[in-house]
């Protein structure tokens, strides 16, 4: 259960990094609006 949660996790991620430009920092997720206003979208 615990491998599972960490790879739902992970995917969680992925697709907010690469369908919304949202980065994960060390402090948490940050908003997209947040994203955008700190680093470049492409």
């Amino acid at each position: 259960e615990m491998g599972d949660k960490k790879g739902f996790e992970m995917t969680e991620k992925l697709i907010a990094i690469g369908s919304h430009g949202t980065k994960v920092y060390e402090g948490g997720w940050q908003t997209r609006d947040a994203a955008i206003k700190r680093i470049p979208c492409h």
